[in-house]
């Protein structure tokens, strides 16, 4: 809506946006900062250490433990930086899966290598 009158405060010289002008970047406290994706990720970002790694290593071990379909004694599990890598022998697809999926569901867990082969016993013995 147009009224003809113009506002007496229009915001006209209210703000200095000159950004060449350092007192005014020194008043703000922004002089010489700069953010850059290393200082954030060194200052924000942990990386998981050999502590982290093995209470990750007891978690995935137990998650698999704990499923019934999985034999856990068949499966090795390493852990380096928060990355799982899963070896060892099943006897079908869907528990290669599905171990993966487990170690991937911890927290902490930043990926997983799943190595883990399916080898079909069919000569009958367990």
């Amino acid at each position: 809506m147009k009224t003809g009158m113009e506002h007496p405060n229009d915001g006209k010289g209210a703000f200095n946006w000159n950004a060449n002008n350092s007192e005014t970047n020194q008043a703000n406290g922004m002089k010489n900062q700069h953010f850059s994706s290393r200082t954030f990720s060194e200052k924000y970002i942990q990386k998981p250490s050999a502590h982290d790694d093995l209470e990750l290593k007891k978690s995935v071990a137990a998650i698999i433990k704990w499923n019934s379909s999985i034999d856990e004694t068949k499966i090795r599990i390493e852990v380096k930086n928060g990355w799982v890598t899963l070896e060892g022998t099943v006897d079908m697809d869907y528990k290669r899966l599905k171990a993966g999926l487990l170690a991937r569901d911890i927290k902490g867990v930043t990926g997983v290598t799943n190595l883990v082969i399916v080898t079909n016993n069919l000569s009958g013995k367990a």
